[in-house]
């Protein structure tokens, strides 16, 4: 039964998961619970040792900035958090998730003040791709408004059909890294939640 933890719960079992010691990890194309993604390869790339603030409200952030130096040119479709041995995965998400709702009428996405400007590389979440469309398959953004958005397979290529009303959908910006570039990750903008 879904929320059937109290927050207090919630609070400790992050508390006990997410260690200082555990390790992100930046993936190239994204895992699902049973599967582990493929992991950025090349240039400086390597894991980062991640730090954590206390949980609170069943959600638990990064508590300081990461810093992947000298990276290969490569599209980085999210993050995964593995134990101190680097080798069991724990969690995993995308950046700057945003959920909404897919409209087979308009071929549109909704979700209410997004950000996403056309051009944009997007991920859907394993489980939460429109109906048509692929997760953990990277696309543009095209047709942007206030609320809603269409995406392409190549920059500037026609809408993909979504092919039937999708009740909830996750998406996340895909990080376009050019080669020898740093990414930083800021503080807090990794969170893993219960809630």
């Amino acid at each position: 039964m879904p929320n059937n933890l109290t927050d207090t719960e919630e609070n400790r079992l992050l508390d006990l998961s997410l260690l200082d010691t555990d390790e992100m990890a930046l993936m190239s194309v994204l895992g699902t619970d049973s599967t582990a993604g493929t992991e950025v390869a090349g240039g400086s790339y390597d894991r980062q040792v991640t730090t954590w603030a206390a949980a609170a409200g069943g959600s638990k952030a990064t508590s300081a900035g990461l810093n992947f130096p000298s990276m290969p040119a490569t599209d980085v479709q999210g993050w995964a958090i593995y134990d101190t041995a680097g080798t069991s995965r724990k969690w995993y998400g995308l950046f700057s998730p945003r959920t909404g709702t897919a409209q087979n009428t308009g071929d549109t996405i909704t979700s209410a003040a997004h950000g996403l400007v056309d051009g944009t590389k997007v991920v859907f979440l394993t489980n939460y791709a429109p109906a048509g469309l692929t997760a953990n398959t990277t696309y543009f953004v095209r047709d942007s408004t206030t609320n809603t958005f269409k995406v392409a397979a190549t920059l500037g290529g026609v809408a993909l059909a979504v092919t039937a009303d999708t009740l909830v959908v996750v998406v996340g910006e895909v990080l376009d890294v050019v080669s020898g570039a740093a990414v930083d990750i800021s503080s807090g903008d990794v969170i893993c939640s219960l809630s």
